[in-house]
């Protein structure tokens, strides 16, 4: 049985997954800073996730008080707990080459995190501004992963490319 949780809890859980991916791509940056392109490719990646953050903190006032603490869909309330098992520091760790730290990205950027985070920006924000986000910052983040083996090579090419501890 699914437990429900509130709208607010929604948000705060959909927040603190954008924060852990933040927390992942930055360890790529410091398990790839002997190489600048890479590493300038994860800080990137780092970016986005606070600019989704900070996006979905201003949701907030676009939700009148009554529906914050209102009971969320069953489904979505599943999708957002699972938010809550995105584990930073073991993904950090299980990354001993590049092609690692794409598949660990890969992961998250197809996991609950941005399924969660478009049904918040599209419920709460007008079509316009939803449109606009998702456009700026979903797709063009995915982009970037999608372009990773143009920009670093192919799974074997990456598989060279050591990380640092």
């Amino acid at each position: 049985m699914v437990t429900l949780i509130s709208l607010s809890e929604m948000i705060d859980a959909a927040i603190t997954a954008e924060d852990a991916a933040r927390r992942v791509y930055l360890g790529f940056v410091r398990k790839f800073s002997s190489l600048p392109e890479v590493s300038n490719f994860w800080q990137t990646m780092a970016d986005d996730e606070s600019d989704h953050a900070r996006i979905l903190s201003s949701l907030y006032v676009h939700v009148v008080e009554a529906d914050k603490h209102a009971p969320i869909d069953a489904r979505m309330a599943e999708k957002a707990r699972s938010l809550g098992n995105v584990d930073a520091a073991a993904l950090l760790n299980s990354v001993k080459n590049l092609d690692d730290a794409y598949r660990v990205a890969y992961d998250i950027e197809s996991s609950e995190v941005n399924t969660v985070f478009n049904f918040l920006t599209i419920r709460f924000l007008t079509q316009d501004e939803s449109y606009d986000i998702i456009s700026a910052t979903i797709d063009r983040h995915l982009l970037r992963l999608a372009e990773f083996s143009r920009k670093f090579g192919g799974v074997e090419e990456c598989c060279r490319v050591t990380a640092s501890p």
